[in-house]
């Protein structure tokens, strides 16, 4: 390892002076120097034998996402009401509405007219960010409702939605723990 920094600190010596146009020879730390110095290139994240601490990116979407849901959840509690577009009061596609046109989409004014945007895709697929859709209060009927998926356990296949519901106003449903949602379910759309 010693040898490798005092390689390295040559080369970067030598190129420093062809830089500067010195004609310096690289010049053998001190033996005390060394330990310092060893120490000093064992704690950087380039060091060798160390992996670099980088960050992952986040994608744009899952940016875009985040920042939906954490818009959303400001409105968790507000009250139901049929038509209602918000930001007091609202219906399931009014909530959705409302939400994604803060980012710059344009929704549809209805469950019906929402699940005609986007790119149809499977549960199993579903990401936070994506809509979710169901039956009305008939199971086989047409679009009835609306919820933006939350989060999607990978392991169980749980998928958590928020959505403005009739009997509790904007909440967080967890959807295999609701009979009501699990029969009535319909599909899953990315909108971005």
């Amino acid at each position: 390892m010693r040898r490798y920094i005092f390689l390295l600190l040559s080369l970067l010596m030598l190129n420093a002076a062809e830089v500067f146009g010195q004609d310096a020879v690289p010049v053998k730390p001190k033996k005390s120097n060394v330990s310092a110095l060893v120490k000093e290139v064992e704690n950087r994240a380039w060091a060798p034998g160390k992996p670099a601490k980088v960050e992952p990116e986040v994608p744009e979407n899952e940016k875009l996402a985040k920042a939906i849901l954490e818009y959303a959840r400001k409105y968790l509690g507000c009250r139901y009401q049929s038509g209602g577009k918000g930001p007091k009061r609202f219906d399931c596609s009014g909530f959705v509405g409302y939400v994604y046109r803060n980012f710059g989409f344009t929704m549809g004014d209805s469950s019906g007219d929402q699940y005609l945007q986007g790119i149809p895709i499977q549960l199993h697929e579903c990401e936070p960010g994506d809509l979710i859709f169901f039956n009305g209060h008939a199971v086989g009927s047409r679009v009835g409702h609306v919820g933006i998926v939350v989060s999607r356990n990978a392991l169980t296949g749980q998928v958590q939605f928020i959505h403005a519901s009739n009997s509790q106003g904007v909440t967080i449903t967890k959807l295999q723990s609701e009979s009501y949602y699990t029969k009535r379910f319909i599909g899953v759309k990315r909108i971005f």
